[in-house]
């Protein structure tokens, strides 16, 4: 993340815009946004970003430096997605079930 302000996603739920450098820590800390094609490959488990970058402002005298990196896929690809969904439901089934014992009399 960088330390000159200006990234700034859209909350789904307020609709307001947040300022993402806001929420990083180190000058190390990265920012990953996913499109739509990751939403539709997650079931909307992920969720593709609002976003802009505002233009630092004039006393600020800082150049704001950003690398989109654009991957998109063929919207006609058809990707199996059934092993992972398979093994995500398995996890969730050992992680959701539960053991009883009953007391020895």
């Amino acid at each position: 993340a960088h330390q000159v302000p200006g990234l700034q996603i859209r909350s789904r739920s307020t609709g307001q815009w947040v300022d993402v450098e806001k929420g990083t820590t180190t000058r190390r800390d990265a920012v990953v946004f996913v499109g739509e094609i990751v939403q539709a490959l997650t079931k909307r488990r992920f969720h593709a970003a609002v976003h802009r970058v505002l233009r630092p402002s004039q006393q600020q005298h800082v150049p704001r430096i950003s690398f989109p990196l654009l991957m998109r896929g063929r919207l006609g690809a058809i990707v199996n997605t059934r092993r992972y969904l398979k093994a995500r439901k398995e996890k969730k089934k050992k992680t959701t079930t539960t053991t009883t014992t009953t007391p020895m009399t």
